[in-house]
C-alpha cells in the first residue's frame, strides 16, 4: 500500500459553495482531508480568479507532489538539504525578534566600532595571472608579456570588466569583472595598497607582482571605516551561529518549536513550511521531467512547432542575427568574411575560437533574436531609431542577420515558447490520462449494469448547478452493481470523462441521486451529512518512468458505517 492512499479529487464533484457547507474539510486528495484553511491560504496567493476556476490548479498541483513522493524525489540528499535550509530561515522569523534583534547587532557594532575603524577600507578590482613559487623563468616571461599587453589594451581604452573576465585567473572575481569586496587596509594589504596610493579613482596600476602571481589593480572606491551596514550581515551571521547569547532570540518560541508544537501557537508555521515542502518537490519533478528526452526532445519540440507555427507570429518585427564589436573597420572585414562561411549556430563559438589566440580581445559577439527597443544597436543599424555608445576598447560595431517580419523560421528562434507551450499540453494529456473509479451509495435499486452517456453544462443563472442539456460538454459514466439493498444501491463507478459534478449529475439524471447530495437529491442530513462518494482507484502513466501506476484505497469509515447499518 503506497504512503498516501489517493482519494476522490473532487475537482470535478464538489463547488466552492458546497465545501463551505461541509465544515472544514474542503476536499479530499490523496486520502488525506484538505481544510479550509490550507486552500484559502493558496488561494489568496494565486491570481485574482473564483475559488471555483482556482480549484483545478490547486488540485493539480497536489498531484505533482504526490508523484514527486512516488519518485522518491523526497528522499534525495539534496532535496532534504534544501528543505534543511529554508526550514531553518523559516523558523528564524517566527523564533527571533527582528526588533530586539537589530538592537543587538547595533549595539554590538558601536561596541566594537573603534576596533573597526582602526584601517581604511577599500573596493578594488583587478586582474590576476597566477604563478607558482616554483615557476620557471619562461613560465614568468609568458605571463608578463600577457599582463603587459592587457595593460596597453586598458591604457587604450578597453573595459577592465570585460578583460578581466576574459583572462584573469580569480575565479571568484572574474564573474563580476575583477571586483572584489570591501576589504580593511592591513599588512597583508600594504603591497597593493602601496599601488593605490599614488592612484586617482578608477585609475588603474602597472602589472606587479605578488606571492600569488601578477596583478593589475584598479581602485574604484575608498572609505575610512566599516559602517553598520557594511558589517550588518556579519554580526547576524556571529550571532546567529552562537557567538553571542542573543536577547533576541524567544526561548519559548524555540522551545515550541524543538518539541514539535509550534503549528499549535503559530497555525500559519505548518502552512508555510508545506508550502515550501510542496514546492521543492514540485521544481524537482519539474527538472526531472523537462530533463526526460520524451519532454524536451529536439524533433518533438520542431514537430510541435510546425503544427503551431502560426502561434508564434509576430506583431512587431525581428531581427535574427549577431551584433559584434571590433577594435577597428579592418577587423570587422576579416570577422565578416570568416563567419559568412559558417551556420549562424557556430558563429558565436567560432570567433571566440578565432580570438582565442590574441593577447587582448579582437571582438565580442551577440547572437540572438532581436526585438525592436531591446538592443540599441539593433535599434539603430538596423531599425533605423536611437542611437548608441560604442563599447570601450571597440571603435566599430555591426550586424550581420536578416529581419524577420511574419515569424519565427524555426522552432529555435522562439525555443524557450516552445518547450514551454509543448511541455504544457503534454501535462494536460498527462493529467487526462488519469482513469478513476468511484464508490457511491445512491438512493433506489439500479437493477443492472450501464453507461450514461449525456452532456453537461452550467445551469443557467447558477455558477454551481449542472445539468444534462443537448448543447452541454460530452460526459460518459460507466457504473456496476455491487451489492443492492432495500432503498439503495451499492455501484462502483468508472469515469470516461471528467465534468464537473459528472457522477452526481448522470446519477441523478437517471432518478438514483447520490445518498446525502442535497444539491441533486434530498437533503437528509438524518441519513448522511455528506454525499456517499469514495473515491477507490487511481491509475496514471509515471511522466518519469512511463510505468503504470496504480492504486487503491479503502471505503471511507462513514460509507462502511452506512452499510453496515443497512445489513
Amino acid at each position: 500500500m503506497p504512503r498516501y492512499l489517493l482519494g476522490v479529487l473532487l475537482l470535478l464533484l464538489v463547488s466552492v459553495s458546497e465545501m463551505q457547507a461541509q465544515g472544514d474539510v474542503v476536499l479530499y486528495i490523496e486520502g488525506k482531508p484538505v481544510y479550509r484553511s490550507e486552500f484559502e491560504y493558496y488561494y489568496r496567493k494565486a491570481p485574482k480568479q473564483t475559488p471555483e476556476a482556482y480549484l483545478p490548479a490547486f488540485i493539480n498541483y497536489k498531484l505533482k507532489v504526490r508523484y514527486a513522493m512516488d519518485s522518491g524525489l523526497d528522499t534525495v540528499s539534496a532535496f532534504r538539504r534544501q528543505l534543511s535550509f529554508y526550514e531553518g530561515r523559516l523558523v528564524k522569523s517566527y523564533v527571533v525578534d527582528a526588533g530586539m534583534e537589530e538592537q543587538e547587532a547595533r549595539f554590538i557594532y558601536e561596541r566594537n566600532k573603534q576596533r573597526l575603524q582602526t584601517n581604511d577600507w577599500v573596493r578594488i578590482a583587478h586582474i590576476s595571472k597566477y604563478l607558482p613559487q616554483n615557476a620557471t623563468p619562461a613560465a614568468e616571461q609568458a605571463a608578463q608579456a600577457v599582463m603587459d599587453s592587457i595593460y596597453s589594451a586598458l591604457r587604450s581604452g578597453a573595459d577592465f570588466s570585460l578583460l578581466a573576465r576574459r583572462y584573469s585567473d580569480d575565479a571568484d572575481s572574474r564573474q563580476v569583472g575583477g571586483l572584489l569586496p570591501w576589504m580593511p587596509v592591513n599588512k597583508n594589504m600594504q603591497e597593493w595598497v602601496n599601488k593605490l596610493t599614488v592612484l586617482e579613482k578608477n585609475k588603474i596600476s602597472v602589472p606587479f607582482y605578488s606571492p600569488l602571481g601578477l596583478h593589475i589593480v584598479k581602485w574604484v572606491e575608498r572609505k575610512p571605516f566599516a559602517s553598520y551596514h557594511d558589517k550588518k550581515e556579519e554580526i547576524q551571521a556571529y550571532m546567529e551561529h552562537g557567538g553571542v547569547c542573543s536577547s533576541s532570540v524567544r526561548k519559548d518560541v524555540l522551545a515550541l518549536y524543538r518539541s514539535g508544537a509550534l503549528a499549535g501557537k503559530y497555525p500559519d508555521w505548518a502552512l508555510r513550511l508545506q508550502e515550501v515542502h510542496d514546492g521543492l518537490l514540485v521544481s524537482y519533478l519539474t527538472r526531472k521531467y523537462q530533463e526526460t528526452e520524451y519532454a524536451c526532445s529536439e524533433a518533438d519540440l520542431e514537430h510541435y512547432f510546425k503544427q503551431h507555427k502560426s502561434d508564434y507570429a509576430w506583431d512587431l518585427p525581428r531581427y535574427k542575427g549577431a551584433v559584434i564589436h571590433c577594435r577597428n573597420k579592418k577587423m570587422a572585414s576579416v570577422i565578416k568574411k570568416y563567419l559568412k562561411k559558417k551556420p549562424m549556430e557556430e558563429w558565436k563559438s567560432a570567433l571566440e575560437k578565432l580570438m582565442m589566440h590574441t593577447a587582448v580581445p579582437q571582438a565580442s559577439i551577440e547572437v540572438g533574436v532581436f526585438i525592436i527597443g531591446k538592443n540599441q544597436y539593433v535599434d539603430k543599424l538596423v531599425f533605423k531609431c536611437g542611437s548608441f555608445e560604442q563599447v570601450p576598447g571597440f571603435s566599430y560595431t555591426f550586424v550581420m542577420g536578416k529581419k524577420l517580419k511574419k515569424g519565427p523560421e524555426s522552432y529555435l528562434d522562439v525555443k524557450e515558447s516552445v518547450i514551454r507551450d509543448y511541455q504544457a499540453i503534454h501535462e494536460d494529456s498527462w493529467m487526462k490520462e488519469l482513469k478513476r473509479k468511484y464508490m457511491c451509495i445512491v438512493c433506489g435499486d439500479v437493477e443492472h449494469d450501464g453507461t450514461v452517456d449525456a452532456p453537461i453544462r452550467r445551469a443557467d443563472g447558477s455558477v454551481i448547478n449542472r445539468i444534462v442539456a443537448p448543447d452541454g460538454q460530452r460526459a460518459v459514466t460507466h457504473y456496476r452493481v455491487i451489492k443492492r439493498y432495500r432503498e439503495y444501491t451499492l455501484l462502483e463507478m468508472e469515469l470516461e470523462t471528467g465534468r464537473t459534478h459528472q457522477i452526481r449529475v448522470h446519477m441523478a439524471y437517471i432518478g438514483h441521486p447520490l445518498v446525502g447530495d442535497w444539491l441533486y437529491g434530498t437533503e437528509n442530513h438524518n441519513i448522511a451529512k455528506r454525499q456517499m462518494l469514495h473515491s477507490c482507484y487511481l491509475c496514471f502513466t509515471h511522466p518519469i518512468t512511463g510505468q503504470i501506476m496504480e492504486f487503491k484505497d479503502e471505503m471511507a469509515e462513514d460509507m462502511r458505517a452506512f452499510i453496515e447499518k443497512l445489513s
